[in-house]
């Protein structure tokens, strides 16, 4: 965790909480998630099921969760075509998803990340 700062807490969720945190080295921004659970050796880490699925779906991190931009932006209504775009895109990603013999048991708006006009499955 040494190599990382972290920014601020991005969601808490039943297995963990999430932050956003920049590479010391590279500047990179990345999500790190913090398990509830305490594991004992590095390989219960990496051979976790969500861990492996992580990796081989390597994505970038959106900005903020759509419940976030719900909150922030409670008076203004979406537009027709946001909504549509955002559903579009989401269905997208679950297509990808299944495609590759993974299934998202978790999906609510906290779990969505936003970045200006696109949308993402976290």
């Amino acid at each position: 965790m040494e190599s990382y700062k972290l920014i601020r807490e991005v969601g808490d969720g039943t297995f963990g909480v999430v932050w956003r945190a920049i590479n010391n080295l590279s500047g990179e921004v990345v999500a790190i998630k913090k398990m509830k659970k305490k594991y004992y050796t590095w390989e219960e880490c990496v051979n976790l099921r969500k861990v492996k699925s992580l990796q081989s779906l390597r994505r970038s991190l959106g900005e903020m969760t759509f419940y976030t931009l719900c909150l922030n932006t409670w008076e203004k209504l979406f537009s027709e075509v946001e909504i549509r775009n955002w559903c579009f895109r989401v269905l997208q990603d679950l297509a990808y998803l299944h495609q590759r013999g993974y299934f998202h048991r978790d999906l609510k708006l906290e779990n969505l990340l936003v970045t200006k006009d696109i949308i993402k499955i976290a």
